[in-house]
């Protein structure tokens, strides 16, 4: 930038108040023409709940012998996009978090110039639909999977829901302290949701706005002070409300929303280059 400053007074004592004017001329810089060489920890975290298998537009399942897809087909279909897109880069290691009732860690992070790469693909290619939707779980898991990683690395959660927050997880297996610590086996916590698999122990009682609060709450307590950026990406007609633009503000990230095939395609390109040219500046006055 260039910085000037200027004061109409000529000469000045001490107790004298004067104003001064400074003018700040921003100049250009040509994202396509900048780098980001830094090391980037990229988490994917997808949606692989029951409604899934609908298409993006309505809650119903892809006609037979239709061209008709899925909402995890075409978003396995676009997460394998995403990954080709930083094989030149040779900086970004990316990793895979699913989550339904409860989320899992299906492939820690890898550098995509590397074999492995292929056994991430194999990951996505292997998640299956079912279950209630606990985006809750999906940030606290990846959250772990990178917080700890090598730090001055640039780091990023990309979660894809088609719905709402429908479940939670909880320490104390009945419902009322959330679960926020590091681990991934069943009998850390309780999962609740509106459809629980444990008999009539909850009577299918409807737990949006607890499991809301803790995606927030994860979103808020954990994410946005480790400044991981984070994306939320609404996809298919079932995510159209606020309340996932909730969480990404809670977490101090971006909302971003889908309807189809093409559009998800869309926001996973503008995700890439983001990435790939994170530019970031500021003036300091004295």
């Amino acid at each position: 930038m260039d910085i000037n400053r200027n004061t109409n007074v000529q000469s000045i004592k001490k107790g004298d108040t004067f104003d001064v004017t400074y003018k700040i001329k921003p100049e250009a810089i040509n994202a396509k023409d900048f780098n980001n060489n830094k090391q980037k920890d990229i988490v994917l975290v997808i949606d692989t709940s029951g409604s899934m298998e609908y298409i993006p537009t309505k809650d119903r399942e892809p006609e037979p012998h239709s061209d008709e897809k899925s909402r995890l087909d075409i978003m396995k279909n676009t997460a394998q996009i995403f990954i080709t897109k930083f094989i030149d880069d040779g900086k970004a290691k990316i990793g895979l978090v699913e989550y339904n009732t409860a989320a899992s860690e299906r492939f820690g992070t890898v550098n995509v110039k590397s074999d492995n790469i292929n056994g991430l693909k194999d990951a996505i290619d292997k998640l299956d639909a079912g279950g209630s939707t606990n985006i809750g779980d999906g940030l606290r898991t990846a959250y772990y999977m990178i917080a700890n990683n090598a730090q001055g690395h640039d780091k990023y959660i990309i979660l894809m829901t088609d719905g709402e927050a429908e479940a939670y997880s909880s320490s104390d297996r009945k419902g009322n302290e959330y679960f926020m610590d590091a681990g991934n086996d069943k009998y850390d916590f309780e999962t609740l949701w509106r459809n629980n698999w444990w008999g009539q122990k909850f009577a299918n009682p409807d737990y949006r706005d607890k499991s809301l609060d803790y995606a927030e709450k994860v979103a808020s307590e954990k994410i946005s002070p480790s400044k991981i950026k984070t994306f939320v990406v609404g996809f298919g007609s079932g995510s159209v409300n606020d309340k996932n633009k909730q969480i990404a503000d809670a977490a101090g990230g971006q909302y971003c929303k889908a309807l189809d095939e093409d559009s998800i395609n869309n926001i996973y390109d503008e995700i890439q280059k983001y990435v790939e040219a994170n530019i970031s500046a500021s003036a300091h006055f004295e």
